[in-house]
C-alpha cells in the first residue's frame, strides 16, 4: 500500500510568513496552538513561499470574511464567508490546485472585511528528502505527518495515537523554542467547516 502523503502545518506566528502593515497578534483557546493573526485594513496580505504539493489556509470567520488568495501569481480565487455574526474557528479560506514540486509563493489579501488567520497545511509526497531537498532554501518549521483518524482527519493537526510521530513533534518543538521562535502551545484540533468549501470560487481579473 502506498504511504500517504506527508502534510506538514506552518502556524500564522511563523516567521515564514510576510505580513504588510496592518496585521495584528490575536487568538483564542479553539484555534491552532491559541493564536491567530488577523486584520481589517483593506488590501493588507501575507506571503509565503514553501516547497510542496499543495496548501491549504484555515482561519476564522467573524462575521463576514472577504479575501483573495493568489498561488504563483496565478488566479486571484475568491472566498467569501458571512456567518451572520457568529464566530466560526476551523474555516478552509482556500485550497491549491495539485502543484509540482517546487518552491511556490502564496499571497492572501484581505478585500474589505477581516481576515483572521490560524495557520497553514502543506503537503509533499511521501519521501523526506522530496521537502529537505539541496533546491529548497526555506526552513520547513512543523510536523511532518501523515493522515490521522480524529477531527483533524485530512488536515493532520498533529498525531492522535502514533507514539512515534509524537516523539518527532515533541524534538521539534525544543528546536523550534531554541532558535527563538514562537513555541507550539497546547494543539485543540477542531472540525473543519465543510461547508466554507462551497465559497471558494476564482475570479476573472
Amino acid at each position: 500500500m502506498a504511504n500517504p502523503p506527508f502534510t506538514y502545518i506552518i502556524d500564522d506566528s511563523d516567521l515564514q510568513i510576510q505580513y504588510s502593515v496592518g496585521w495584528r497578534r490575536g487568538g483564542r483557546d479553539d484555534e491552532f496552538n491559541t493564536t491567530t493573526t488577523l486584520t481589517s485594513t483593506a488590501n493588507a496580505s501575507f506571503t509565503l513561499n514553501f516547497v510542496g504539493t499543495s496548501i491549504s489556509v484555515f482561519g476564522t470567520v467573524d462575521g463576514h470574511n472577504n479575501s483573495t488568495y493568489e498561488i504563483d501569481e496565478g488566479g486571484p480565487w475568491d472566498f467569501s464567508k458571512d456567518t451572520k455574526g457568529q464566530r466560526k474557528p476551523g474555516i478552509l479560506f482556500y485550497e491549491s490546485p495539485t502543484l509540482p514540486l517546487q518552491k511556490h509563493k502564496l499571497v492572501g489579501t484581505n478585500i474589505n472585511k477581516k481576515i483572521i488567520l490560524d495557520y497553514l497545511a502543506i503537503t509533499s509526497p511521501p519521501t523526506p528528502e522530496n521537502v529537505f531537498s539541496s533546491s529548497a532554501t526555506l526552513d520547513v518549521p512543523s510536523v511532518v505527518t501523515g493522515s490521522f483518524p480524529g477531527p483533524c482527519e485530512g488536515h493532520s493537526c498533529v498525531p492522535k495515537d502514533n507514539s512515534l510521530l509524537w516523539v518527532i513533534w515533541y524534538i521539534w518543538r525544543g528546536g523550534r523554542e531554541a532558535h527563538g521562535s514562537d513555541a507550539m502551545g497546547g494543539v485543540r484540533p477542531y472540525d473543519v467547516d465543510s461547508s466554507s468549501a462551497d465559497t471558494l470560487g476564482k475570479r476573472s481579473r
